[in-house]
C-alpha cells in the first residue's frame, strides 16, 4: 500500500473511530485520545501484518484472514481500552465492537 493511501485510511479509520465512540457517550479528552492512541498501534499492526501476508502468501483466503484480524483487533482495541479508561469490560467490548464494525463496512463500501 502507498504511503498516502494508508495515511489515508489511517486517518478515516480515527475519524469513523472517534465518531462512534460520540455517539456511544465517550466525549471526555482523555477517552477520545485514548481511542486514538489504541487505534494507532492495531491500525499499523494489522496493516503490517496484511502487508506481511502480501508479499509472502501466507493465508491464501484473504477474506478468512482478514475476519481472523478485525477479530483480533476487537479484542486487543478492547483490552486496551479497559486497561486505559479502567471502565467496565461490556461497554468497551460492545465499543470496540462497533467502532471496527463500522470502519471495516465503511472500508469495504469504499474500496
Amino acid at each position: 500500500m502507498l504511503t498516502s493511501n494508508y495515511l489515508l485510511t489511517l486517518l478515516l479509520t480515527l475519524v469513523i473511530e472517534v465518531l462512534v465512540a460520540l455517539v456511544f457517550g465517550y466525549r471526555n479528552k482523555f477517552a477520545l485520545l485514548s481511542i486514538i492512541f489504541v487505534n494507532l498501534i492495531t491500525n499499523q499492526l494489522l496493516n503490517y501484518i496484511l502487508w506481511l501476508n502480501t508479499s509472502s502468501a501466507f493465508f491464501t483466503t484473504i477474506i478468512t484472514n482478514l475476519i481472523l484480524l478485525e477479530i483480533l483487533v476487537v479484542l486487543a482495541e478492547w483490552l486496551l481500552l479497559v486497561f486505559a479508561l479502567r471502565r467496565s469490560f461490556k461497554p468497551l467490548l460492545l465499543l470496540s465492537s462497533a467502532m471496527n464494525f463500522v470502519s471495516f463496512s465503511v472500508g469495504l463500501v469504499l474500496r
